[in-house]
C-alpha cells in the first residue's frame, strides 16, 4: 500500500518531503486502498470502545474513545505523504486509548501504523516508532497489564515494526533488480548499435580510401566503391531502424527493413560487405588476406574467418566500441561458443560453433 521513502537524501530536498505513492495508488489516490482499511477499523474497534465490557463507564468517555479509535485509524490515511506526523498522532491516540479503555489492547491498534511507518521510512527513521512504542511498554503495567501482557506487547512492537521492514527491504531489493536489469539493457542496446553501426563505417572508410587511391587511375573501380559505399550507408540506416522497432514493439512494420538478419542463403552478400570479425580485419588487423569458412557438422555448424595480419584484435577497440563482446554474448545466447585469438599460422582467427536448428 505504501511506497517507502529513499534511503539516501536526494540534493536540495527537504527531509519532510512527501513519499511518493506507489502506482496502484497514484492511479487510484490514496483513499482507494486506504479508506477500506481505515473503515474496517474503526466499524470494529468503535463499538468495541462504546457498547463492550472494554468500554469505560462514563459516556463522555465513550465518546473520547470514539474519536481516538478514529483518529488512530485515520492516520493511516496520511502515512504517504506525513509518516512522521502520522506516526506520532497514533502513539499519542494510543496513550489515550490506553488510559480510556486498557483492556482494548496496547496502544489501541498503533501496531498497525508501526508497520506502515517501518514500511514507508527507512530504520534510521522508524526505529523511532518502535523505540518510542517500547518505551510506553510499562504504561500497560500500570493500566493493570500483568507480565504476560506487558511481553504481548513488547513482541507485537517489535514483530509490527519488522513485518515493515521486511516489506521495505523487498521493494528495494526489486528496485534495485529493475536498475540492473535496466543498466544491463542500456549495455546490450549499447552493443547492439556498435554492431549495427562500426563494421558499415568500416566499410565506408576502407572504400571510400580505396576509390581516392584509384580515382584517376581508374574510374571505374572508383565508381564501384562509391556504389558499395550507398549501399552499404542504406544498409546501415535499414539496420538502425530495424533496431529501432525492436524498442518499439507496437510500432507496425512499413517495409522489408524489418526482415530478420540475413542468413546463409546471402552468405556472398555478406562476403561482399564483410561481417564483424571481417570488419575487425579491416579495421585493426593490416591484413592483406581474410578467408571465411562454413562447416557442417551432425549438429552444428562452424564459422571462421582468419587473415593474415599482425595487429590484435581488443575487446575494446579504438573507437570505444565492443563488437566482440557483443559476438561472444550472440554466440551464448543460442548456446555456442566462440573463439577469438591467434590464428596456428600466423594472423588472427575468430571461430563461432552454433548448434543446428538455433536462429543465430
Amino acid at each position: 500500500m505504501f511506497r517507502p521513502a529513499a534511503d539516501v537524501d536526494r540534493p536540495g530536498r527537504s527531509h519532510n518531503h512527501a513519499v511518493p505513492y506507489p502506482r496502484h495508488l497514484r492511479r487510484h489516490g490514496p483513499l482507494g486502498l486506504l479508506a477500506p482499511i481505515v473503515a474496517g477499523l474503526i466499524v470494529a474497534l468503535s463499538p468495541m470502545v462504546a457498547f463492550t465490557s472494554v468500554a469505560p463507564d462514563a459516556t463522555g468517555a465513550k465518546v473520547a474513545a470514539v474519536a481516538l479509535v478514529v483518529v488512530q485509524a485515520a492516520t493511516l490515511l496520511w502515512m504517504p505523504s506525513r509518516p512522521e506526523l502520522a506516526m506520532s498522532v497514533a502513539i499519542g491516540a494510543g496513550v489515550g486509548l490506553e488510559q480510556l479503555c486498557p483492556e482494548l489492547g496496547f496502544l489501541g491498534v498503533a501496531n498497525i501504523p508501526l508497520s506502515a511507518f517501518s514500511w514507508v521510512r527507512p530504520p534510521r527513521i522508524s526505529l523511532w516508532g518502535l523505540g518510542a512504542m517500547l518505551a510506553l511498554v510499562p504504561l500497560d503495567a500500570a493500566t493493570g497489564g500483568d507480565a504476560a501482557s506487558v511481553l504481548i506487547a513488547a513482541g507485537g512492537a517489535v514483530l509490527a515494526w519488522t513485518w515493515g521492514e521486511l516489506w521495505r527491504t523487498r521493494r528495494g531489493r526489486r528496485r534495485d533488480a529493475a536498475r540492473r536489469a535496466i543498466a544491463g539493457e542500456r549495455a546490450r542496446i549499447a552493443r547492439e548499435l556498435h554492431d549495427v553501426v562500426a563494421h558499415n563505417v568500416s566499410i565506408i572508410v576502407v572504400q571510400a580510401v580505396a576509390a581516392d587511391d584509384v580515382f584517376e587511375e581508374r574510374p571505374d573501380v572508383a565508381r564501384e566503391a562509391l556504389r558499395t559505399i550507398e549501399a552499404t550507408g542504406r544498409d546501415a540506416l535499414a539496420e538502425l531502424r530495424r533496431l529501432l522497432q525492436t524498442m518499439r514493439p507496437d510500432e507496425p512494420d512499413t517495409d522489408d527493413r524489418s526482415a530478420p538478419q540475413p542468413g546463409l542463403d546471402h552468405l556472398d552478400s555478406l562476403a561482399s560487405t564483410v561481417q564483424e570479425a571481417l570488419t575487425n580485419t579491416l579495421r585493426h588487423a593490416h591484413a592483406t588476406r581474410a578467408d571465411a569458412t562454413v562447416r557442417y557438422a551432425a549438429d552444428a555448424v562452424a564459422i571462421e574467418v582468419t587473415d593474415d595480419g599482425s595487429g590484435g584484435v581488443p575487446d575494446v577497440d579504438d573507437t570505444g566500441g565492443h563488437g566482440l563482446v557483443g559476438m561472444r554474448e550472440r554466440a551464448a545466447l543460442v548456446g555456442g561458443t566462440i573463439e577469438i585469438g591467434s590464428a596456428p599460422h600466423g594472423g588472427f582467427r575468430v571461430r563461432a560453433e552454433l548448434p543446428l536448428g538455433t536462429r543465430a
